[in-house]
């Protein structure tokens, strides 16, 4: 996996952390393409409320890095789950069994929860992935904190437009709109303009 691929997927995680009122304390990429994104843990699966949160947080990354490449072909053959997707699997099964539901059934559920949880933040996902490549590849403490709170209110990609050429190209394939704001990739592709 690209750096640049491994940033949008933490920034998934973190995203979808904070939509579950989990913390974030750290977000890292390292060198190799490999990151991690350190949030406050999941206490006790036997809660449904936090298995939810672990479902989502464990499929947000997958999910924010098929969202900027189109590509949705993962988690389909359980022989090569990556542990994200294990994690999720594993919360899907015990909620199945504390609720009695089908795991397949909640596995699909959360899965639709969250990719539309990341349109409605693609803003955030990819302000905080910019974020982090500014930042060097490692976020936490005040940096951190002072990232996601720019991610939420879209100030770090409104300097970052500000301070480059507003093609989409430049904007890492999404659709500068006449406003400033960023159209996501799969708009791009689904009205024909994506390069």
């Amino acid at each position: 996996m690209s750096r640049e691929s491994t940033r949008v997927h933490e920034a998934g995680h973190a995203i979808a952390a904070r939509a579950s009122g989990l913390g974030v304390i750290r977000i890292e990429v390292r060198p190799d393409g490999t990151g991690w994104t350190h949030h406050e843990a999941c206490e006790s699966l036997d809660d449904p409320r936090q298995a939810i949160a672990r479902l989502r947080v464990s499929l947000a990354g997958p999910e924010a890095e098929a969202l900027a490449t189109g590509d949705f072909g993962y988690g389909h053959r359980p022989e090569l789950l990556s542990p994200d997707e294990a994690r999720a699997a594993e919360a899907a099964r015990t909620l199945a069994r504390l609720s009695g539901g089908d795991s397949s059934a909640i596995l699909r559920a959360e899965r639709s929860a969250i990719r539309a949880l990341l349109h409605e933040r693609w803003h955030e996902v990819a302000a905080l992935s910019e974020s982090l490549r500014l930042a060097g590849d490692l976020l936490e403490g005040d940096a951190l904190a002072q990232s996601l709170a720019a991610a939420r209110s879209g100030r770090a990609w409104q300097r970052r437009l500000a301070s480059r050429s507003s093609t989409p190209a430049d904007a890492g394939g999404w659709i500068v709109e006449p406003d400033g704001t960023l159209a996501p990739p799969w708009e791009a592709r689904r009205m024909g303009t994506a390069g």
